[in-house]
Formats: structure tokens, sequence, C-alpha cells
């Protein structure tokens, strides 16, 4: 792979072999050149394709621009085209001024290799600023070759192997984006475990650093769980940059922060902050600037490593922060990028970050290496052991790369040439043979496990039993180094040391030990994290994170939940979902839920109860109030009788007086009266004996109810239902309008009715809502012959309105949660519950006795 393009005109062939020879002498050997015998356009070759794909594959083109090239449309188209690629550009004066450059070249960087007896020394300047130092970069003496699970920093970028085409790609699509102004962002995405942070850290960063006259990259952000205070946060990062000794001194001048404090409360008074330290670290760097470079600022690079974590639950205070000022940065300054990886996974939740909409972003992805790639990544880092290069056995080399396989391949090789280093390495070579011990690639982290485990127990600070050493490594894991993000799968957590169960401790210190854990020292209290996520997808901690996974994808949502309260997004836990989290409260320790989860929990629970004592009152009230609305109906209906009475009596004693002659009737009339006394009588005792059986009716109903409603707030959904019941409730939804047409028709709510769609016909419009018959007939099975008018085949909505216009569903209109359930539950047959079963909704999802097939039940 061609480093250095040389662009020339054919009739310079000669002061081109004589640069070419040159650039060889002084260490650079990876030169194309069109007319070199070796290397060059071979006879036959399409020319100008040919140099096309070198100029593409290339890192830098060196123009030598003389009147000949300026002459040429082939020369500038070459240079044109390798701009529009990326591609970072020298000019090299060849007996010409530089006033006669065209203005697209103007700034580019320039030396004169004829006018000035210098010239060939600033060029050798100028490459190894541009990154390509002959020496490449040098790897500092102690420092190991294979870093294990850590990612590659900065001073590891002379290991970095195995990237160098996407390294290429990658700065090539940097520089479009700082040339032309348009996307702000860059985001390097890929897998977990295929190598992001090195690639970012190790790879790219150290280049774009070293060629400062073009950029400014700051320090690597991570944002961990304090994206701007963190000890890897924004303010660090500016902090660093500010302090050194390039820039301290002006900083101060210019009445700039420089301690982190005051950085952060800059930032946080002042919305154009950091468009402000931007602007005075350009002009600063601008008086760095050597003879023949341009005038035009270095663009600076703020650099965000792990993108996901800005979206962690627990860290969106400071992260949406950070993204806000970011935002504004990168919208209002033209000489500013921003470069950010992040797990492809992630990438949907920064696409829909509100802040981030308007923000013009490209991306880039890192795939997994090919077998090449992992070859250099085994045997590159040995050649650089000094002050003898280590020596790997070629069998060693073949065995990994024929078990190299799947999303952990190169996290799992990494760390397995680091414990070979560290174990094997004193007689300065690897084997086969010490492979083998560790239980090659797929054996290596249960290997290290166990080992780290078993020293433990021997020193004395871990049980020696293997069902006690499990139990501490799940509580030391779960739920404090592992959770399971937004797409479900298990990802790391950083936990601070006091959140470790005591017991465990021990345990912690020992992972770490080998290197598993990584223990650090963030704002004055110990963190630790997992060295990588792929540890976590690798037995043993896979088949410890596998029996706690339920409780994890619960706990993440009560993370969401109670930070949404705490924003005033939404309200406490309360029915299914604050069961649920009882449930687990009273199933899992107390240091598996942290304190303000569990706090979240109490004040749900506090409030459920307050709810349902006044609930309870409201009920009790109404009952009294029904008790004496009906005795006072009864009086009522009693006073008129008796005033009746009174009136029937003054007449017959008016006629009395008035007509002697009519005494046989007056004596008929005082019969009848006595016999209308009787009658009365017997009404009132009728009445009483009626508000008895009332009161008892009226007692039993509630009962019932109160059970109802009782069990529906008590009822759970089983783990093993879940995805079923949201099934349901995704097909009740779906079928929303055509419930609400019928409902209109027989005065139902629509969800009572799509609920009883799904107990009896599985929410098929092809059938009927009585039973599941085919709607091509009336029904067989009970109720039979339904609907008894009208010719099949029927329509559903007439099918269904049938359903609701008699028995059990059309006794009232009353459709109160209480009846409602009471309705289902006389609706299939009260006797399908025998006294040693309660109603199927206390299961959460309805399950009739007398079929065993799990049904959408009333709990929705």
């Amino acid at each position: 792979m061609a480093s250095i393009f040389i662009s020339h005109s054919s009739r310079n062939n000669d002061r081109a072999l004589e640069v070419r020879d040159w650039l060889r002498g002084n260490g650079w050997d990876d030169v194309f050149l069109d007319v070199d015998p070796q290397r060059g356009i071979v006879a036959g070759q399409r020319w100008k394709e040919a140099l096309q794909k070198a100029a593409h594959r290339c890192q830098i083109v060196l123009a030598l621009v003389s009147s000949e090239w300026l002459a040429s449309g082939w020369c500038k188209s070459e240079v044109d085209a390798a701009r529009l690629m990326g591609k970072k550009i020298i000019v090299a004066l060849m007996g010409v001024d530089k006033g006669q450059l065209p203005p697209d070249l103007g700034d580019e960087q320039w030396v004169d290799l004829v006018g000035d007896q210098d010239g060939y020394l600033r060029l050798k300047d100028g490459l190894k600023r541009a990154g390509l130092d002959p020496a490449s970069f040098e790897l500092e003496p102690g420092r190991r070759p294979y870093p294990g699970f850590s990612s590659l920093e900065e001073k590891d970028a002379a290991i970095f192997f195995g990237r160098d085409a996407q390294i290429i790609r990658g700065l090539d699509k940097i520089r479009g984006l700082a040339r032309t102004g348009v996307d702000r962002m860059l985001v390097i995405l890929g897998a977990s475990g295929s190598g992001k942070s090195s690639f970012l850290r190790a790879g790219l960063w150290p280049r774009l650093a070293r060629d400062d006259r073009s950029w400014l990259p700051l320090p690597v952000i991570r944002p961990e769980r304090a994206a701007i205070s963190g000890k890897f946060g924004l303010a660090q990062a500016l902090q660093q940059t500010v302090g050194d000794e390039r820039f301290a001194a002006e900083i101060h001048n210019r009445g700039l922060p420089r301690s982190r404090a005051d950085i952060q409360e800059f930032l946080q008074k002042n919305e154009d902050g950091l468009q402000r330290i931007f602007a005075a670290l350009r002009e600063i760097a601008l008086g760095f600037m050597l003879p023949g470079e341009s005038t035009a600022p270095p663009t600076i690079v703020l650099v965000i490593d792990q993108g996901e974590e800005l979206f962690n639950e627990g860290s969106r205070d400071e992260a949406k922060h950070l993204i806000a000022i970011l935002t504004r940065t990168l919208q209002a300054d033209p000489h500013a990028l921003a470069l950010l990886a992040m797990r492809s996974d992630a990438f949907p939740q920064l696409q829909a970050e509100p802040d981030l909409v308007d923000l013009p972003k490209d991306t880039f992805t890192l795939d997994m290496m090919l077998e090449g790639s992992y070859r250099a990544v085994i045997e590159g880092p040995a050649r650089l052991v000094a002050p003898i290069p280590l020596r790997i056995d070629p069998q060693l080399t073949d065995a990994l790369l024929e078990d190299i396989s799947g999303q952990d391949a190169l996290p799992l090789l990494a760390f397995t040439l680091a414990h070979l280093y560290e174990q094997y390495a004193g007689d300065n070579e690897l084997t086969l043979t010490e492979y083998e011990k560790l239980g090659r690639l797929k054996g290596v982290i249960n290997t290290t496990v166990t080992e780290a485990i078993a020293e433990g127990a021997a020193k004395g600070v871990l049980p020696k039993d293997a069902a006690a050493q499990r139990a501490l490594a799940r509580a030391a894991f779960i739920p404090h180094l592992a959770q399971v993000n937004a797409a479900g799968q298990i990802a790391r957590r950083v936990a601070t040391r006091d959140t470790i169960p005591a017991d465990a401790k021990p345990l912690i210190d020992c992972l770490a030990d080998q290197r598993l854990l990584i223990k650090d020292r963030r704002k004055g209290e110990e963190v630790i994290e997992v060295a990588h996520e792929a540890l976590l997808r690798q037995p043993p901690l896979s088949e410890w994170l596998a029996e706690d996974r339920d409780f994890l994808v619960w706990y993440d949502r009560l993370s969401r939940a109670r930070t949404a309260f705490e924003a005033n997004e939404r309200g406490l836990l309360a029915g299914r979902e604050l069961q649920i989290a009882r449930d687990w409260v009273h199933r899992r320790l107390q240091s598996d839920i942290a304190q303000p989860d569990r706090t979240f929990i109490d004040q749900s629970i506090a409030e459920d109860d307050r709810v349902r004592e006044q609930e309870l009152r409201d009920r009790e009230r109404e009952q009294r109030r029904q008790v004496t609305t009906k005795y006072t109906r009864i009086a009522a209906v009693a006073g008129g009788a008796v005033a009746v009475l009174a009136i029937l009596f003054g007449l017959y004693a008016f006629r009395l007086e008035e007509t002697a002659r009519q005494a046989s009737a007056a004596a008929e009339s005082q019969r009848k009266t006595a016999e209308e006394q009787r009658k009365i009588a017997e009404e009132q005792k009728k009445y009483a004996d009626e508000q008895r059986s009332v009161a008892e009716r009226l007692s039993k109903d509630n009962a019932s109810l109160l059970e109802m409603v009782q069990l529906f707030a008590t009822s759970t959904t089983p783990p093993t239902q879940q995805a079923r019941l949201d099934d349901y409730v995704t097909k009740l939804l779906r079928g929303r309008d055509r419930y609400e047409a019928v409902g209109t028709r027989v005065n139902v709510p629509w969800y009572v009715i799509g609920i009883t769609h799904g107990i009896e016909a599985e929410f098929r419009f092809d059938v009927h809502l009585h039973n599941g018959d085919p709607l091509t007939a009336r029904t067989v099975h009970v109720p039979r012959g339904r609907p008894p008018t009208g010719d099949p085949p029927f329509s559903w909505e007439d099918s269904a309105v049938d359903a609701f216009t008699f028995g059990a569903l059309a006794e009232s209109s009353d459709w109160s949660l209480a009846r409602t359930l009471l309705r289902w539950e006389k609706y299939n047959g009260l006797g399908y519950r025998p006294a040693r079963d309660k109603f199927p909704i206390s299961l959460g999802v309805y399950q009739p006795l007398h079929q065993r097939q799990v049904r959408c039940g009333s709990c929705i």
C-alpha cells in the first residue's frame, strides 16, 4: 500500500525520480511513481485508472509543481481528485514561485525544493508532522506489547496493527469533513468487540496530533457517569489542553479559565464558552507555524469514546449538557469537528436525540478484521519488543488464526496474547504448548477466572466451596457491574467500590489482579468496571448472568422509570408494574437494588396504599348512601299510604253524616277500608323483607367486587408469559377502531369488547365473538344458534352486537373495573372456579381451567 503518491508532469520524470530516491534514502520506501520500473505502471496497464487507484490508496499526495505541471490539465485533475478523497496534499515547488499556484492550492502546505537550500529539510519535517515519519511510532521502553482487554491508548500507536487501510480511510474522511464544512461530526460505528476504542485512540488520534499544522485534537473524552465533570470528561480534556506549555501563558493572559473547576463554571455561565476557548487555542496555535506553512488555523477535534454512555439513564443530566454545548459549538464554529465512537446498536439513540437532530453528521463503519490483519496483530508487536524481538511460534499463529471467529474474536485474541506474554515470555518465545494449557481462545477466560478464584481460596480470602464462590460472583456482578442496555444486550456498568457487597470485594480484587476488572479512582472514590464487555459473553460470567437476566431486564426498566419520574415525565409505579417491583424486592438481597431505586419503590408502595385506602373509604361511603336512599324510599311509600288512609277515613265520616240512608254502603266502605289497611300492612312488611334481601345481596355483591379489585391489583405476569401478553395488547390496540364502532351501538366501552374478543376468539375477525365459531353459519357451540336473525355469512360487527345484547354481558350499563371483572367471570362460568383456585386473573393472564391455552384476560 503506497503511502506517498508523487504527482508530476511527464516532462519532469528525471526530477520525480530524484525526489523518489531522496524519499527512499531517508526512510520512505513506500512511494508510488508512475515511471518507477518496479512500483509504477507496467506496460499495457490503463494508466489513468492505475493512477486513480494509487491515489485512492495513498496517504499523502506530493505534488511536484513546475511550469509544466501548471500547464497540465491532468496533473491538476490528480490533485483535485485527491482533495475530493480527503487526501493530505503537500506542494513541492520546482522552479516556480508560490504566487503562481492556483488559488485552491494556496492554502496547502508547501516547500521550495529548488530555491530554498533547506527545502528538503522542510519536506522531511512536513512529512513527519503529517504522520509519515519513516520510523513510525516508537514503543516506549517497558510498555507492554500486548495490553489485553485494555483499549490501546495514543502511547500504543506503535503496536496498533491490522487497521492500516481503515486508518487511511478514516483520515481521508476527517479531512473531507474539514474541507467541505458540511458535516460537523463523524460517528465511528462498530459492534462490541470490533476495536472501536483502540482505532480511535491509537489509530486516528496520534496521527491527527502529529499533524499539528492541520489538527488540534483534545484528549479523548469518555462520558461514563459524568460527561463534563468526570475524570475523563470535557472539563478535564480542556484543562489538559490549556495547561500545555504551548498554550498556558497565553490562555492566562486572555483571562480564560485553566483549572477544571473554573472551566466547568465558565461553560455553565457562558453559552459560547467552548467557542471562546476554541478560538483562543487556534489563534495561539497559529503562532507556532513554520515558514512554508499557510496561515489557515488548525481544526480543533473534540473526541468522544464509548459514545453510548451519553444515553445511560444514570448520567443523563451531564450528558445532555455536553450534547447541548457540543451542538452549539459545532454549529457556530466552522473550524471544529467531533469524532464519536459508539456501538452500532446504540446509534438509533443518537439519531433520536433532539439536540443532535439538526447537526449534520457522517458515519464510518469499522468492520471485523480479515485473517491477514489478525496475523499482523499477533506478530507485529512481537517485532517491537526490545532489545530482542519476541519470537512467536508459527504453529501458535496458525492455531490462533484457526480459533478466531465471532463477535469477540479481537478482544479474546488480545487477552490471550497478553496472558501468554505475561505468563510465558520469560524465555522470549511464545509456543503452541503454552496456548493449549490456557484452553485455547474459547477457554482462556474460564481458565483465568478459575485460576484467580483458586488463588484467592488458597490465600484464604475466598471460600473453597464452589457454590459459595458462585454466590459471591453473582453478588459482585449483579447488578453492580452488569446491566441490560437499551438494545437488550448485556453491557458493563461502572460501579463504586462502596456499592459492592463487603464479602464480594476480595473476589473483585482477585479478578482485578488478573486484569479482568479495572480499578481506578475518580472524584475521590474507587470505581470498578469490567475490562471488556467480551468478558460478559464468555463462560463463566455469561452463565452467571444468564441466570439473572430477567432481574437485569427489570432493573433496567426500573431505573428508566425512576429517571423519568424524577424528570416529571411519568408517575410512580402502580398496578402490575408495582406488584412486579414488590416481588423483586422480596426475592432479592437489599444490596441488589440501589438505594435511589429502592426509595422510588417505597414511595410507589406508600402512594398505592394511600389510594387503596381512599378507594375503600369511598366504597363504604357509597354503600351507606345506597342503603340510606333505599330506606328513605320505603319510608316515603309507607308515609304516602298513611296519607291515603287518612283521606279515606275523612270521606267515610262525611258520607256517614250526610247520607244516613247509605248505612249499608258505609258499612261496605268500612270493610273496604279495613281491607286496605291490611294490604298496606302487608306492603310494609313486603318492603321490609325486600330491604333485608337487598342489603344481603349488596353485602355479597360488594364482597365479590372488592375481591375482584384486590385480585386485579395484586395480579402479576409470569416472565414466561410477558411476551405473549405484550402480543395480545398489540392486537387489542390494532382492532380499536372496530371495537369502538360496535361500542357505540351497544353502549359498551371499546376495551371491554376487545378483551372479550381476545378471550373468546383470539382477536380473529372471521369468527363469532360469542365463541369463535365461523361467521359463515350460526354458532354451534354455547351459546348455540346466534345470532337468531339474519342470514349467514354474518359481519363481525353484527355478530359482536348480538353477543353484547343478550346473556351475562348485557346485564347492566355499569362498566366499572370491579363490575366488568365480575361480569367476565360470570360470562365464562363461575363453575370453573374450584375452591382450591383463585380467579384466573391472579395469574396475570386469563387461563380458564377448562382450557389450558393462555388467553388475553382482564388484567389488561
